[in-house]
């Protein structure tokens, strides 16, 4: 299964729906941590993220 039908997954099964307040959204060669102002340090995440292909 392709990551991004695993993330459309995610919101078609684990994110409440009906509200009309959940959004996917795709930036193209984003990573996780691409819209945060400072990465987390504490979280182990980026270390198994992949690197994103895009600056931030």
């Amino acid at each position: 299964m392709l990551l991004s039908q695993l993330v459309t997954r995610t919101f078609q099964e684990a994110i409440a729906g009906g509200r009309n307040d959940s959004y996917l959204v795709i930036l193209e060669g984003a990573n996780h941590f691409s819209i945060v102002d400072e990465p987390d340090s504490t979280t182990v995440r980026p270390s198994l993220d992949l690197k994103a292909t895009q600056s931030q």
